[in-house]
């Protein structure tokens, strides 16, 4: 009597279970199905078009971070970094109607929560379109990750 007890119950559990589930289950594929492509990109590109601190680079200011993004200065020389390379160098032949916005120690202006960048922004007909972060070394003497270069301009 337990035992049929026992599967009775198992049973009505696993059916309640699977026909509860499989509703939000299937909700949950729609929604990561209608999002867009590169939508977290952009949601940092619009978080660092809104700060309140980021600071328009000049035409010279602006030649000059190119031409050391270019160069591939913010970037760690011990490190292999291929795809970090790629997207710098899309950003070599600026245009005139390009804008370049400077962002210093910017708490949570990258991709991780709690993160602080030193970062340029790209904006071409008011949009922003890149963004390109100078990578951090590890320091023993102050405990905590710098900047490898203050900046590029």
């Amino acid at each position: 009597m337990k035992r049929i007890l026992s599967i009775i119950i198992i049973s009505i559990t696993l059916s309640i279970f699977f026909t509860g589930c499989l509703p939000i289950i299937w909700l949950v594929g729609e929604f990561q199905e209608t999002r867009e492509e590169g939508w977290a990109t952009k949601d940092i590109l619009n978080k660092l078009m809104s700060h309140s601190e980021k600071v328009l680079l000049t035409k010279d200011e602006r030649n000059r971070a190119s031409k050391a993004i270019c160069a591939l200065t913010h970037l760690d020389k011990s490190k292999n970094r291929a795809n970090y390379k790629e997207k710098a160098l899309e950003v070599c032949n600026i245009k005139e109607n390009y804008k370049i916005f400077f962002l210093q120690n910017c708490i949570n202006c990258g991709s991780g929560v709690g993160m602080i960048a030193t970062s340029y922004l790209f904006v071409r007909d008011n949009k922003p379109f890149k963004y390109i972060s100078i990578e951090e070394k590890y320091s023993k003497e102050l405990g905590r990750s710098i900047p490898i270069v203050d900046r590029l301009h």
